[in-house]
């Protein structure tokens, strides 16, 4: 495993996602770096998973049944939720204005198409989220 991917070794993420294939997959792929990985299928349940687990980052769907990534975010955020908040959408990232993602509480996106986003690729992009987040936490509390 290369050093960058490294830090992804016992970190914890949420796959917030309704389509079951999609949270195997990612889930699958990502606990081969060592990752602890938790799986919501519904926004109910993500909520009480951050009531009663620290996260590393959460992956957000934006469209799920019953609400939107977008009522749900800030919703995570006021559960106590301080990792960073991925929108995670089939759709394209020009479709979302970034304004209206970060006021809705999301830290950043990231393409469920995995010809645009390669599965390959994933972890060193949940790398290089955590080792930022870790670097602005730290220059925070100093």
């Amino acid at each position: 495993m290369s050093k960058d991917l490294e830090i992804l070794k016992t970190k914890r993420i949420l796959i917030v996602d309704d389509a079951l294939d999609i949270q195997l997959i990612l889930k699958n792929h990502l606990q081969t770096f060592f990752m602890e990985v938790d799986v919501a299928g519904t926004y109910s349940l993500a909520l009480e998973k951050v009531k009663t687990n620290s996260y590393d980052l959460v992956l957000l769907d934006i469209r799920m049944g019953g609400a939107s990534g977008f009522e749900i975010a800030p919703q995570l955020r006021s559960q106590g939720c301080r990792a960073p908040i991925y929108a995670f959408s089939s759709l394209s990232e020009s479709y979302f204005d970034r304004l209206s993602l970060a006021e809705s509480g999301f830290s950043g996106f990231l393409s469920k198409d995995f010809t645009i986003n390669p599965l390959e690729s994933l972890p060193a992009k949940l790398s290089e989220t955590i080792s930022k987040s870790n670097a602005l936490s730290t220059s925070s509390s100093n």
